[in-house]
C-alpha cells in the first residue's frame, strides 16, 4: 500500500474515532454534589452511568479520561475549583452530580504492558450528599483495578476515604458483568 494511502487511512480513522471527553449532562438545579472523577492510567478510561444498580437501564457514557495527551480524546478541561487537584487535565473532570439518589456507575480502564493489553472494570453504586465535594478515583494495577471514593475537605486538599470498590465479582456486581463485556464502537 502506498505511503500516502496509509497515512490518509490512518488520519481518517483517527478523526472518526476521536470523542469528546465529557458527555454527561449536569443537573442545573436541585440537590447536587461536586465530584472529581479521575484516573491514574495512561490508557483510556471510560465512565458510564446507569439508571439501575444492575447496569441494565439507560446506559450513558459520562466521560473519557486518560493520563497525558491522546489524539483519541478531545480535551476539554473541566474544573469546578475543588481542592487538591494534582492530575493531568485529561486525567480528571470535576462535575455536578445529582445528590438525591444513589448513582450507579462503571469505570472501564485499559492499559498496555509490552505486547499485553489489559482491560478492567469496576461497577459501583454510591449516594453523594448535597453540597459536599468528592473525588472518585480509578486505579489499574493489572490484573486488578479499584475505585476509591473520598470526601474532600472544604479548603484543604484533605481526602477522607469513604469507600473502595474493586473488580472482584460478587452477587451485587455480577449483574454488571454483561455491560463490561459488551463491545462498543
Amino acid at each position: 500500500m502506498p505511503k500516502f494511502v496509509r497515512i490518509s487511512l490512518l488520519s481518517l480513522l483517527a478523526a472518526g474515532c476521536a470523542a469528546p471527553s465529557l458527555t454527561y449532562v449536569e443537573p442545573m438545579q436541585g440537590e447536587r454534589a461536586r465530584v472529581r472523577f479521575a484516573t491514574g492510567t495512561s490508557g483510556l478510561t471510560i465512565l458510564r452511568g446507569y439508571d439501575d444498580s444492575g447496569c441494565r437501564t439507560n446506559e450513558k457514557e459520562w466521560m473519557r479520561l486518560i493520563r497525558g495527551n491522546n489524539p483519541m480524546i478531545e480535551s476539554s478541561p473541566r474544573k469546578l475549583g475543588l481542592p487538591g487537584w494534582y492530575q493531568h487535565e485529561n486525567a480528571a473532570k470535576e462535575i455536578y452530580v445529582e445528590a438525591s439518589k444513589p448513582q450507579t456507575l462503571m469505570f472501564i480502564g485499559n492499559e498496555t504492558s509490552g505486547t499485553t493489553a489489559y482491560r478492567c472494570g469496576v461497577p459501583l453504586t454510591f449516594k453523594f450528599e448535597k453540597d459536599r465535594d468528592y473525588e472518585v478515583s480509578f486505579h489499574l494495577a493489572p490484573p486488578n483495578c479499584s475505585v476509591a471514593v473520598s470526601q474532600l475537605g472544604p479548603t484543604q486538599p484533605v481526602r477522607t476515604p469513604l469507600q473502595t470498590f474493586d473488580n472482584r465479582i460478587s452477587d451485587e456486581t455480577a449483574v454488571c458483568l454483561d455491560q463490561f463485556k459488551k463491545m462498543r464502537w
